[in-house]
């Protein structure tokens, strides 16, 4: 790799740093404006704003997200598949992906009974504790908090890196380490 190669690939690493840190950011706060105005056109369903006002943050930050993919889908020669949107190796990780489930949930069971019980901390929640506001709760972590996130930060944002720097890199561990350099900073700096 030349010099010049290498400084036009740590000038687009900090334009990529720069702008995702301040693209998520703007993304997140559009996200959460969005979803304060809607709120109060569905709070009935949620009166003790246990978890649907953060849902309806992820659901318009993912759709925020989605928006951008397709716009840069309709101006660009790349795929969906880009994106990391694909089937391929579902099923075989259907059985992995159950046993890690299964494995996170005994750990955080273990944790929350240690937590409580081991060492005598209550249970505090900045809501009323109601078997409803336990499922919402519940619900929105395993279906919409991941699916938003991995939407914003990986199928975005690794598209992007990839794409800008591809071009001057060596080699494809330069891709991935400024990938998760870049990443780690951006989520960071990503605020709800």
């Amino acid at each position: 790799m030349t010099i010049n190669s290498k400084i036009t690939l740590s000038f687009i690493l900090f334009l990529n740093l720069f702008f995702l840190v301040i693209g998520i950011n703007a993304i997140s706060y559009l996200s959460m404006f969005l979803a304060n105005k809607i709120f109060p056109l569905v709070c009935f369903l949620d009166k003790d704003n246990a978890f649907l006002l953060i849902t309806i943050h992820h659901f318009v930050q993912a759709l925020i997200g989605l928006l951008i993919i397709g716009l840069i889908l309709l101006i660009t020669d790349h795929s969906i598949a880009d994106f990391g949107f694909q089937l391929k190796g579902f099923k075989s990780s259907l059985r992995p992906m159950g046993l890690f489930g299964i494995a996170f949930c005994t750990v955080q069971l273990i944790g929350a009974f240690l937590y409580v019980y081991g060492f005598n901390y209550p249970l505090q929640f900045s809501y009323v504790l109601t078997p409803y506001n336990f499922i919402g709760q519940f619900l929105f972590q395993i279906l919409v908090s991941g699916t938003s996130e991995e939407i914003l930060f990986r199928s975005l944002v690794l598209f992007i890196i990839a794409a800008t720097t591809k071009r001057y890199a060596e080699n494809t561990k330069t891709i991935y380490i400024s990938t998760i350099v870049i990443s780690s900073i951006a989520v960071t700096y990503h605020k709800e």
